[in-house]
C-alpha cells in the first residue's frame, strides 16, 4: 500500500481509480490483441491438408482471449466517471431485472429471488446503475461455493421518504476486519484481483444520493443495504 498515490484517498479518488482501471484495461486488452493475432498466424501456418487439433486450440484461445478482452472493455466502462448530469427518473425494477436475466444466463447454478417492486424511482444514470448493480450482483454469484446457491435482492419502503435495496447472498461471508476494508481501494481477498470494484460502485452510489452498508458474517453470506431518498 505505500506506493499508491496519497490523492488516491482524497476527494478525486474515483477519478484517479477510473484512470487507473482503464489504463490497465487498455493494456489487457492490447495483450489478448496479440495472442489473437498470433494465434491466426499460427493456424493459417498449419499444413494445407489441415491440422483438426491445431485447429481446436487455436479456436480456444482466440475464444477465451476475446471474452477476456470483453471483460477488461466493461471494466473500463464501469469505471468511466459520468459527465452527465443525474436528472432522468431510472426506473430501478426494470435495471435491477436486466443485470439479473445477463447474469441469470452466464450462472445456471445460482438460484435466484427478485422481489424489487416496492424500489422507487431514482433520479440518476441508467447506464452507470446497471453496471454497478451487474457488478455487485455478480460478486455476491463469485462469493458462493462451487455448488452455487441463492442470490436474493428486495427492495423495501422502510420510511415515506427512503427506499431501501438489499442484495443478499448465500457466500462464504466475512469477518469484522474484511467489512471495515471491502469499500477501500485495491483492497480484495480475491488473487489477482485489483481491488477497486467495490470501492466505484459505492462512489457511484453515493453520487447518486446513496448510502451503502455490508452486513456480514463468517460462513453466514453477506447483505449489501443500499438505502436513498424519494426523488424532490
Amino acid at each position: 500500500m505505500a506506493d499508491i498515490p496519497p490523492s488516491l484517498y482524497g476527494p478525486d479518488r474515483e477519478r484517479q481509480l477510473a484512470h487507473l482501471a482503464s489504463s490497465v484495461g487498455h493494456h489487457i486488452i492490447n495483450a489478448f490483441s496479440a495472442v489473437v493475432s498470433n494465434a491466426e498466424i499460427l493456424k493459417l501456418s498449419a499444413p494445407p491438408e489441415g491440422d483438426p487439433e491445431l485447429a481446436e486450440t487455436v479456436d480456444v484461445i482466440v475464444n477465451v482471449s476475446v471474452k477476456a478482452s470483453g471483460v477488461a472493455r466493461r471494466m473500463i466502462d464501469f469505471t468511466r466517471p459520468s459527465t452527465k448530469p443525474l436528472e432522468g427518473a431510472v426506473d430501478l425494477p426494470s435495471v435491477i431485472r436486466a443485470s439479473v436475466s445477463e447474469l441469470a444466463e452466464a450462472h445456471p447454478r445460482v438460484s435466484w429471488s427478485v422481489d424489487c417492486q416496492a424500489l422507487t424511482p431514482m433520479k440518476g444514470d441508467a447506464g452507470q446503475l446497471h453496471s454497478m448493480f451487474a457488478y455487485l450482483i455478480l460478486n455476491g454469484i463469485e462469493a458462493l461455493p462451487p455448488r452455487g446457491g441463492r442470490i436474493s435482492i428486495r427492495g423495501l419502503v422502510e420510511e415515506p421518504d427512503w427506499t431501501t435495496l438489499l442484495i443478499e447472498d448465500e457466500g462464504r461471508g466475512m469477518d469484522a476486519m474484511i467489512q471495515e476494508q471491502a469499500l477501500e481501494p485495491f483492497f480484495s481477498t480475491k488473487p489477482g484481483r485489483l481491488g477497486i470494484g467495490l470501492c466505484l460502485a459505492n462512489s457511484i452510489w453515493r453520487r447518486h444520493g446513496g448510502t451503502l452498508a455490508i452486513r456480514s458474517q463468517p460462513g453466514q453470506g453477506t447483505i449489501l443495504r443500499m438505502t436513498y431518498g424519494a426523488i424532490r
